[in-house]
């Protein structure tokens, strides 16, 4: 009895000991749920993940060149799961959709911006899935996350997210 005794004190004064420890985040713990929104200015990346497993992804990007200027934008639905710091994204490749936005044609096309935008919008229907699989989709682990940041590595860049409130 005094053996068994010592044995249950021993064990929770080790469960003491660890539980004052600093708390880590297994991870199961990590809370992803809701909006999220990237903080760089030149290229802007929302995701929002539901309590079901979709996930909607759209990346604003702004491109000013010597021909012509625009804000392209691409939606991105899909599911999600997550494994340890793995999280793992399947685009719904046929639901993607891109718009442009502020079509500015320069120089010597100036004014051409209706005959342009369905030139863009054709090349972004056949180059659809080249160009959804440049975001590494396929490569994302978790860094970190708070209540409200949540920084990703996806490939070989980091992004900080905020949430949205």
């Amino acid at each position: 009895m005094k053996k068994l005794l010592f044995i249950a004190i021993m064990m929770m004064t080790a469960l003491s000991v660890n539980a004052q420890g600093e708390e880590s985040i297994t991870p199961q713990q990590y809370n992803i749920k809701g909006a999220w929104h990237s903080l760089d200015d030149d290229m802007r990346i929302y995701f929002t993940f539901g309590d079901n497993g979709l996930v909607n992804a759209m990346i604003k990007g702004y491109f000013n060149g010597d021909v012509f200027s625009t804000q392209v934008t691409i939606m991105i639905p899909g599911t999600y799961s997550v494994t340890g710091s793995k999280i793992y994204i399947v685009a719904d490749k046929e639901r993607c959709d891109m718009k442009l936005e502020n079509l500015k044609m320069k120089g010597d096309y100036e004014g051409m911006e209706d005959n342009a935008r369905p030139m863009f919008e054709e090349y972004f229907s056949k180059h659809k899935e080249e160009l959804i699989s440049s975001f590494d989709f396929d490569d994302i682990t978790i860094v970190s996350v708070t209540d409200d940041t949540l920084k990703l590595k996806m490939g070989r860049d980091d992004i900080m997210l905020e949430r949205v409130k």
